[in-house]
């Protein structure tokens, strides 16, 4: 037994280029991307893409730091303007219209299955986060005003989305942590975008899905340590539990061993250590998987 939040799993949360090899790796669609070290490459990766694009630092969150081109033309314009964060890389990548302006980012503990919530944008922003935190951030930390509201409501994922989501966790070592999609607006398909290592708790969770999931979360805390400890008749926390304000029922997928069965496919190997950041332009291709 180990200690949960290793630190495998922030590789990922950490470069979006190590999240783009995730998805080919494991044939997961995903908006296509080409890594750059230079701004100066950016021009021609984009020769090899559809325009609308959208630049993204390899390193942030919330949204910082992305920008996007509707044209050659804007790119040219705007391209000695753009920052590529502290390590000099990021990915060009494919803009993908979502459906409704909507994205849904599906929370993942313990292997299985916690809750999903969708959000609705306002305008053209990158900063999607639902907590607190990340809609009173300093403007100069986000890609968008901070007074911009967004509409969160519980969604009821797709079944394929939510094996999807725990497949990216489970290779990324994540133990708790949300992976986000879209639905394309022209295709109507699911295109996976972000890992999180970390769970972003929508506000007044309760509320808005019916159960408090720091509950659950604290019972996994509690439980992994007394297993550690040598408590070795502690029980897996149960993901949902009867008990005032966990009035919604949350799936609890089969185990690997069973989806693997029903695919006939293969356990995927466990990520391995990072690459370093590309020193050229590498190709992400999208995965094909539906």
């Amino acid at each position: 037994m180990r200690w949960p939040f290793q630190s495998d799993a922030y590789r990922f949360e950490k470069s979006k280029a190590l999240q783009a090899i995730l998805f080919e790796r494991l044939g997961v669609r995903y908006p296509r991307a080409i890594v750059v070290n230079h701004r100066e490459r950016i021009p021609a990766a984009a020769e090899r893409l559809r325009f609308p694009i959208v630049v993204k630092p390899n390193v942030g969150g919330s949204g910082a730091g992305i920008v996007r081109f509707d044209s050659r033309a804007d790119l040219a314009a705007g391209l000695t303007t753009l920052e590529l964060g502290p390590d000099g890389t990021a990915l060009v990548q494919e803009y993908i219209e979502a459906e409704g302006g909507a994205i849904v980012r599906v929370e993942v503990l313990d292997g299985r299955y916690l809750c999903a919530i969708r959000i609705v944008r306002g305008g053209d922003r990158f900063n999607l986060c639902p907590a607190d935190i990340c809609q009173t951030a300093p403007p100069a930390d986000t890609a968008c005003p901070v007074d911009a509201t967004l509409d969160v409501s519980r969604h009821e994922a797709p079944a394929e989305a939510i094996e999807t989501a725990i497949r990216l966790t489970r290779a990324a070592s994540i133990d708790v942590g949300g992976v986000e999609y879209l639905v394309g607006k022209d295709d109507g398909r699911i295109y996976f975008y972000d890992v999180n290592a970390t769970s972003n708790f929508v506000a007044n969770a309760p509320a808005v899905l019916g159960f408090d999931p720091f509950v659950p979360f604290v019972d996994y805390i509690v439980a992994t340590g007394q297993l550690k400890l040598g408590a070795t008749n502690a029980p897996r926390p149960p993901i949902a539990r009867d008990r005032p304000g966990a009035a919604v029922a949350v799936l609890d997928l089969p185990d690997s061993s069973s989806l693997r069965r029903a695919r006939g496919g293969r356990r995927a190997p466990r990520a391995s250590r990072a690459p370093t950041a590309p020193r050229a332009s590498a190709p992400a291709r999208s995965g094909s998987a539906s």
